[in-house]
């Protein structure tokens, strides 16, 4: 129960069991560096009460999509992973490719991107902004050109009128 930290690093695991922390409260690091873990759920880390675990994960060949997305944001706050650098998979809302991208830098993308429907909206807003711009100048410029021939066509009708 004092086990503050495990190194597992280069030992070839792939699966890491459900609750294999469990029962270690005093765990601070997880060294699992170049192994073969390319996914993993929160049932590992299900029975400790972690406040900040940190759990060293470069050099694992991760497959990056929902699940582990949602893994790591269930655990967000209690456990960090350093080093999660994406070799393959697909999150939904993360334009352009995640491979060889660390996972943090996906989960703030993610988080800082707009949806489709969002841009979508903005683009319309801005192009529906230009057009109400360039209806309004024009108008403007009818007016004043509007008045520009009245007050021309005012003086010309006054010297050609046999009054004056």
């Amino acid at each position: 129960q004092q086990l503050e930290d495990i190194d597992l690093a280069s030992n070839r695991i792939s699966y890491i069991e459900a609750e294999a922390f469990g029962g270690l409260p005093n765990l601070q690091t997880v060294n699992l560096v170049n192994n073969r873990i390319n996914d993993m759920d929160e049932r590992p880390f299900w029975k400790g009460q972690y406040s900040s675990l940190m759990v060293q994960v470069d050099g694992n060949p991760w497959y990056c999509d929902e699940r582990l997305k949602e893994t790591v944001q269930s655990l967000y706050g209690k456990v960090s992973f350093i080093g999660l650098i994406c070799r393959g998979g697909f999150i939904e809302g993360v334009r352009g490719t995640i491979v060889g991208r660390e996972f943090e830098d996906v989960r703030l993308r993610i988080e800082n991107d707009f949806e489709g429907w969002e841009i979508a909206l903005i683009t319309v807003g801005c192009v529906g902004f230009v057009v109400l711009c360039a209806v309004a100048a024009y108008f403007a410029l009818l007016v004043y050109q509007g008045r520009f021939a009245s007050e021309k066509g005012y003086e010309t009708q006054r010297e050609s009128s046999p009054f004056m």
